[in-house]
């Protein structure tokens, strides 16, 4: 309610009556990004730890370094290419 105050026109005071709300609008997109995120990332981590569990202890070094790898392969690229790295680890394991 500021722009009542501060404003001399009527103008400048719809105007700055304008320029609040659209701050207000993006304050809460960014809020409800910052939500959706949190769940993909919440998501992600228990898929993860998962993946871990089914694989148990029999992973070495190399093949959590290799894992760490997709991790970090996915945030970066999305998904898709996960799911298509995913694949190809477990074919990788059937014929171990």
């Amino acid at each position: 309610m500021e722009y009542f105050r501060t404003s001399r026109t009527w103008s400048e005071r719809f105007q700055n009556f304008r320029n609040e709300k659209t701050e207000r609008v993006q304050a809460a997109q960014t809020r409800e990004s910052a939500i959706s995120n949190d769940d993909k990332r919440v998501e992600f981590d228990n898929h993860r730890a998962n993946t871990i569990a089914l694989a148990g202890p029999t992973l070495t070094e190399f093949e959590q370094k290799q894992l760490d790898v997709l991790v970090e392969e996915y945030r970066r690229t999305g998904e898709e290419k996960f799911k298509l790295l995913e694949a190809d680890i477990c074919m990788q394991e059937m014929v171990l």
